[in-house]
């Protein structure tokens, strides 16, 4: 009896362990289930259709060319004429438009002391402007400091016509001209002041900020006659042609 009773807690003891274990993998296999739902839904899932004759943009199919605006026919200088030759001219900044001329001079009938002054040359095609004076191609002009109101326009031209003098040169590009002209045309040089705002003041600042030199204007031209002279000069005339 004590057997038989023994065999039934022994078979109740084996049942009550393996229905647990077999509810736990019941219920790991249906937490599972849908994951494998998802994923048969994304390998099955229905794909847009390709469009049809649309190619996929690739380095070999892109026209390379169409993000390239065309300006074969743009004209910077545009104005409504003809501007074939300020295009040639003037299209990139490498030609000179103008000759820079430092010049100086000693003891003159009209300068006791000597005289220090800029000239400009128009070697374009075109008109330029500077200080308000129109320089017609192939005309020069003057520009210096006097006492009487600054800066003048061709009066050394005047003073000087028929005679040489010594001058540096520099052939200016289009932007070199344009700082010489915003130099000139600086309203500091509306007055003079013998000994620190003088000829060789305003001469040697328009040629120093054009050229990178720096010459010293030492009140008197004789000085900058001297540091001229070291570099080499030639010999000008005051013409306006």
């Amino acid at each position: 009896m004590k057997k038989f009773i023994s065999i039934i807690i022994a078979t109740a003891t084996v049942f009550s362990i393996a229905v647990p274990a077999f509810a736990k993998e019941v219920i790991i296999d249906e937490y599972n289930e849908p994951a494998g739902v998802y994923e048969t839904y994304a390998d099955t899932a229905e794909q847009p259709d390709a469009v049809e004759g649309v190619d996929k943009e690739t380095p070999d199919n892109i026209d390379s060319e169409a993000s390239i605006p065309d300006t074969a026919d743009t004209n910077e200088f545009d104005n409504g004429t003809d501007t074939a030759d300020t295009d040639s001219e003037f299209l990139f900044d490498r030609d000179p438009v103008a000759i820079l001329y430092l010049c100086a001079s000693g003891i003159h009938s009209h300068y006791a002391f000597g005289h220090t002054w800029i000239c400009i040359k128009n070697i374009s095609k075109n008109d330029i402007t500077i200080g308000g004076k129109v320089i017609a191609p192939n005309e020069m002009a003057s520009f210096g400091l006097h006492h009487d109101g600054g800066m003048h326009c061709n009066r050394e031209i005047e003073r000087f016509s028929g005679e040489t003098v010594k001058a540096k040169q520099k052939k200016l590009t289009r932007s070199e001209l344009l700082i010489a002209a915003n130099e000139i045309s600086n309203s500091r040089w509306g007055w003079y002041e013998y000994f620190a705002h003088n000829c060789t003041n305003f001469a040697t600042t328009v040629w120093n900020k054009v050229t990178g030199a720096h010459l010293f204007a030492f009140c008197f031209p004789f000085v900058v006659q001297i540091e001229m002279a070291f570099g080499g000069t030639e010999s000008l005339s005051m013409n306006s042609y």
